[in-house]
């Protein structure tokens, strides 16, 4: 993948295959979180949602092993879904794998593995799915950013103010404040293209954002 091919990308799956061994398995998880938050109005059952949520904790280092298994078996022994076009349910016990990787890829296949008979619900279905590979590609670009152009934030960055803001948008999931915090970057000092356009973009933007993960310190 070229950094062009990147950019322009519409097949998160080749996003993914080229991040393989690139990144954290953080980033990859909360990849995958993103992706089953999205359609949360599909996932009904509670032991799903506990799923997600102990997934995304895992990531940052807040769930144990075993909690993350347990995780699994919430995920599993949820009913199927009323609705077959919702395959944010099925996906939601994808984020609960061990491996990182393979709870990303388990989320770009359940999106994509789904044969229906009637005319109808095959479009529904096309439509869903060419939406979700439209999010998808938008989640992979606002949590890795341009990989062919990594970016070192400086120290002096990194002020209270600026910490302040990127940990409480952080926390909420609410990054409505971004353009603020690319206000307080340039403040202190930062001039950084990049940084500052992803800031001031109208999103959407996730947990695991490349802008806030860099002024927090996190990988």
């Amino acid at each position: 993948m070229t950094e062009a091919e990147w950019v322009r990308a519409k097949d998160p799956t080749l996003m993914l295959e080229f991040l393989r061994g690139k990144v954290s398995d953080r980033k990859l998880r909360l990849f995958a979180v993103a992706c089953c938050w999205e359609g949360k109005e599909y996932v009904r059952d509670w032991r799903r949602h506990e799923a997600i949520r102990i997934a995304e904790l895992y990531a940052d280092g807040l769930a144990t092993p075993t909690e993350l298994h347990v995780a699994f078996i919430y995920g599993a022994e949820a009913p199927p879904p009323d609705n077959e076009l919702s395959p944010a349910e099925h996906a939601a016990d994808a984020v609960s794998c061990e491996s990182a990787y393979l709870a990303a890829e388990e989320v770009l296949g359940h999106h994509s593995r789904y044969d229906y008979d009637a005319p109808y619900r095959i479009i529904l279905w096309w439509r869903q799915k060419k939406r979700m590979r439209v999010f998808q590609v938008r989640v992979f670009q606002d949590l890795f950013g341009n990989p062919f152009r990594p970016v070192t934030a400086a120290p002096a960055w990194q002020t209270s103010t600026a910490v302040a803001l990127a940990r409480q948008m952080y926390d909420s999931r609410d990054f409505g404040a971004l353009p603020i915090l690319a206000d307080a970057l340039q403040d202190a000092g930062c001039d950084h293209p990049d940084i500052l356009a992803h800031c001031r973009e109208p999103g959407p933007h996730f947990r695991g954002c490349w802008v806030v993960d860099l002024v927090l310190g996190k990988e």
